[in-house]
């Protein structure tokens, strides 16, 4: 089983430059997106800004520019961010995630700070975890914490995120232009974490 809690991420993160925190969180974006896509397609909800704004951050990997307004892009993602009592979809506890996960995305761009990657990362945790819970609960019963950690679409998502460190940590340091189309194709080859692609999508 893997086991990734937050203390153990942030260590890892830790020992990484910014361009591979960056890196890392943005693979955690892309991975939770379709998710945000299908939901504002069938909802009608305008998600333009997030895509814009991951492709900000893309851009800044890249170097191919910086803003100084990341602090307000975190703000706006969040102001912006679907209310889960507007909507009556199935994906909107994980489009509402995705988009947190952006405003993190921006606040650590804003600020450095790690802790927004962490966040993140439980986002993404979070989202698979109330996927399995929905597939497996009959009523009355529900999963307990143990039952959600070890279930195997949780699991996926975990060991997602450690393999994503392990292909990060065995890159340069520093992200070069040279890499970061690596990370784009490793971001594209990469099954989304909702709707999953295994069959078990209602």
């Amino acid at each position: 089983m893997t086991d990734l809690d937050e203390s153990r991420l942030k260590r890892m993160i830790g020992h990484f430059a910014k361009g591979k925190q960056l890196a890392f969180v943005l693979l955690l974006c892309e991975r939770m997106a379709p998710a945000l896509n299908k939901f504002s397609k069938e909802t009608g909800f305008d998600s333009s800004i997030y895509r814009g704004y991951l492709g900000d951050a893309w851009n800044y990997l890249d170097q191919r520019g910086s803003s100084s307004n990341y602090g307000e892009m975190a703000e706006q993602c969040l102001e912006h961010a679907p209310d889960t009592e507007e909507f009556n979809h199935p994906l909107t506890s994980a489009a509402l995630n995705a988009t947190l996960s952006i405003a993190a995305t921006m606040g650590f761009l804003a600020d450095d700070d790690v802790n927004h990657i962490v966040e993140a990362a439980g986002l993404a945790r979070d989202t698979a975890a109330l996927y399995a819970q929905d597939i497996e609960t009959t009523p009355p019963r529900s999963l307990d914490y143990d039952e959600i950690i070890k279930h195997r679409f949780v699991q996926r998502e975990l060991r997602q995120q450690v393999e994503d460190l392990e292909f990060l940590e065995a890159l340069p340091a520093d992200i070069s232009q040279q890499v970061v189309p690596l990370i784009k194709r490793r971001a594209a080859g990469t099954p989304a974490l909702l709707p999953p692609d295994d069959g078990t999508a209602r």
